[in-house]
């Protein structure tokens, strides 16, 4: 209320929106300390300062989520290869890529496509669990792609992946991991706002649906399913747009008897230049 009345004082319309309140202005002097008047003609906080409630940023887009495409889930022996169906890339494109194994013992050794450079993000690999990977790469140039999983030489079973295609990204922010028996939940704390998150959850225990995921990070679209009894659950999907920065609990109210294994990561949007 006081920074809407010191606002009105300088002269300055604002409006209330779903991220908070934000402030109309015609160049920077009408602007309080801290933030910029953008190219859209509102007072808004630098990228990575947003406080929830304070501002909408105005200066970010959220990342468009393009396609996503899946392997096979089953079994496989050492050495094979599970390939996803073509793509169609552009030159900037930001790539999520996971697997989720049945257990540790079963892991894919590699990941190549498109003669992206990837970069491995996370792997949750603990006895009793699921195995669980992540990757990102930055398309190069425009190109018709394929990702391919190899799995280690030595082991065999279950395993499959996917891979998230996002345009409009500056890139992608942190980690979390967890590794829970319950229900399938992980916190990530956001650095950028309207970013998106991706999730990925192997189930151990093969529990089978209902399954809920939760949207305290919004809306959640689902890039992977599949479950055979005895063997695994797997799940994976993006909520494109969670706001503004924070802490988020993200993964699936139920079922809740799983031994899960979990990662999310931030995957930035675009900035205008002020």
């Amino acid at each position: 209320m006081a920074l809407a009345l010191a606002m009105a004082l300088l002269g300055c319309s604002f409006e209330h929106g779903p991220a908070g309140t934000r402030f109309r202005c015609d160049d920077q002097a009408g602007c309080p300390s801290g933030t910029t008047c953008s190219q859209a003609g509102f007072c808004e906080a630098p990228i990575g300062d947003l406080d929830a409630g304070d501002f909408d940023a105005g200066l970010v887009a959220p990342p468009t989520l393009v396609q996503h495409t899946e392997t096979t889930w089953t079994f496989a022996t050492g050495g094979a290869s599970k390939e996803t169906p073509d793509r169609e890339v552009l030159a900037g494109d930001v790539l999520v890529a996971y697997a989720i194994s049945e257990d540790q013992a079963t892991a894919p050794g590699s990941i190549s496509g498109g003669g992206l450079d990837w970069v491995e993000r996370e792997v949750l690999d603990v006895s009793g669990h699921s195995w669980v990977g992540l990757w990102t790469a930055t398309a190069t140039a425009d190109a018709t792609i394929s990702i391919r999983y190899t799995l280690n030489e030595g082991s065999e079973g279950w395993f499959g992946g996917g891979v998230v295609t996002f345009r409009g990204s500056d890139g992608v922010g942190p980690t979390a991991t967890e590794i829970a028996q319950g229900s399938a939940t992980l916190s990530l704390t956001t650095t950028r706002a309207h970013s998106a998150i991706l999730i990925a959850n192997g189930d151990w225990n093969a529990q089978a649906g209902p399954y809920t995921w939760r949207d305290d990070a919004g809306p959640l679209e689902e890039t992977s399913y599949f479950h055979d009894a005895g063997i695994y659950t797997a799940y994976a999907g993006v909520h494109p747009d969670v706001g503004p920065s924070g802490t988020y609990e993200v993964g699936l109210s139920a079922p809740v008897n799983q031994i899960c294994a979990l990662v999310a990561i931030e995957v930035f949007g675009a900035a205008d230049s002020p």
